[in-house]
């Protein structure tokens, strides 16, 4: 009886399942969030589930173990990171009493995907690269830093800036085009080049790409380039360019060569998602919810950029 009145006393509404895939629970656990950072950024009157999948590759295994676990926590709220092995809003019509955070793109096209009970959990990509942008060029215009990265030329040539595309999607043109918009407050924006690779795997046209900015004085470059970044990043390695890039990478892989990742903010992102519990019913929350992108320096730049950068989303 007691357990039956516990239970009563804690509606479906009131229960939050975060089913999070092995990939992200790694990236997670490299910036220091673990299952007790995730609870205590939540109010302590949710009741929360945490479920770290297990390694599988196989589409029909994954649904039955999601399945599994929604029978049997019964919750109001979910949230389902990107890396499983089965499409997320694929699944959200079998579970019409459970309202689903998935991430997904600024502006993306959904269509033919469940409406009803998805929420659209969208990092603000386009404000951080705002800000980048406006960062670097106040960066560019200092001696002491052009200096550290080896981009002060001779005769007062003025660096330039690469951002190097795998593929151009809607989304990849609208954060180009917020950080050049962020960049030209403060400098030329003809001073910015963009490339675009063509594909997510040409190594050798990604090296040509490079090559070809390293001659045209490029000094940063902004890497969209997914699955090509390590090639990238070991290939700017071994010269001055420093890099930009998007997600968290480990100092001790890359301290000397990245200068700022744009990473996903989690922890503000599960305060986003609380609210939208807090304010509405799961028949009749809201459509979106906007998480913050942060801007974080890498160890090796630290010192120089907190001199000169202020005024941005910064760590």
């Amino acid at each position: 009886m007691i357990v039956i009145a516990a239970l009563s006393g804690c509606s479906q509404a009131d229960r939050f399942l975060l089913y999070i895939d092995p990939y992200e629970f790694e990236v997670l656990g490299g910036q220091g969030i673990d299952k007790a950072m995730i609870r205590q950024a939540l109010p302590k009157d949710l009741r929360v589930r945490i479920e770290v999948s297990p390694l599988v590759t196989e589409e029909a295994e994954g649904l039955r173990r999601f399945a599994r676990v929604i029978e049997r926590y019964k919750p109001g709220w979910a949230y389902l990171s990107p890396a499983h092995p089965f499409n997320p809003g694929a699944i959200l019509p079998q579970h019409p009493d459970v309202r689903f955070f998935l991430e997904s793109r600024a502006g993306e096209n959904l269509a033919g995907e469940s409406r009803a009970n998805r929420i659209d959990l969208v990092y603000d990509r386009e404000k951080a690269n705002r800000e980048a942008g406006r960062a670097i060029a106040r960066l560019l215009g200092d001696a002491d830093f052009l200096d550290r990265v080896g981009a002060a030329a001779p005769g007062g040539e003025k660096p330039r800036i690469g951002i190097l595309v795998a593929v151009t999607t809607d989304s990849v043109r609208r954060e180009n085009a917020a950080f050049v918009e962020g960049f030209s407050q403060l400098e030329d924006p003809q001073r910015i080049e963009i490339k675009e690779i063509g594909n997510l795997t040409d190594r050798v046209r990604a090296r040509r790409l490079l090559d070809g900015m390293t001659e045209e004085a490029v000094a940063i470059v902004l890497l969209r380039t997914y699955v090509l970044s390590g090639f990238c990043l070991e290939y700017l390695a071994k010269g001055p360019v420093a890099a930009v890039v998007e997600g968290p990478i480990p100092d001790q892989a890359y301290g000397d060569t990245v200068l700022l990742m744009l990473v996903d903010d989690f922890i503000g992102a599960l305060q986003e998602m609380a609210q939208t519990m807090d304010r509405e019913s799961p028949t009749g929350a809201a459509g979106q919810v906007t998480a913050p992108v942060r801007l974080q320096w890498s160890e090796t730049y630290r010192p120089v950029v907190a001199r000169i950068v202020e005024g941005v989303n910064e760590q």
